[in-house]
């Protein structure tokens, strides 16, 4: 597994997670408790 951080223009901290064959884009919800998923595609190695 490989992560990465970075900010949205919302100021929400991005994360980027390698699992697999796949990059999984995702902000954590504190408020609500959730983990929001962006965006789920094949990871480029």
């Amino acid at each position: 597994m490989s992560l990465s951080l970075s900010s949205d223009c919302l100021g929400r901290l991005v994360q980027i997670m390698i699992v697999g064959n796949y990059a999984i884009t995702y902000w954590i919800d504190d408020a609500d408790q959730h983990i929001k998923i962006l965006d789920i595609h094949s990871a480029d190695r």
